[in-house]
């Protein structure tokens, strides 16, 4: 039996690219579910995440840093 992938919030926010408190919020507003081990399966953050870029909503990690001169 092969063990599905899943992050902690601290995990989720480092690969994302935002804060701890985001991805609480993403968890509270019913974005992103953890599971009974308190993690979060990386089948649904994938799924989360395209379903952001597909309405235009990039999360900051997707977002280039803006140019220096």
């Amino acid at each position: 039996m092969t063990r599905r992938a899943e992050f902690t919030v601290a995990e989720v926010a480092a690969i994302c690219g935002v804060s701890d408190i985001t991805v609480r919020v993403w968890i509270t507003r019913g974005r992103l579910r953890r599971n009974a081990r308190g993690r979060i399966d990386a089948t649904l953050l994938v799924g989360y995440l395209n379903k952001r870029k597909e309405c235009g909503i990039p999360v900051p990690g997707d977002t280039p840093p803006p140019a220096t001169d």
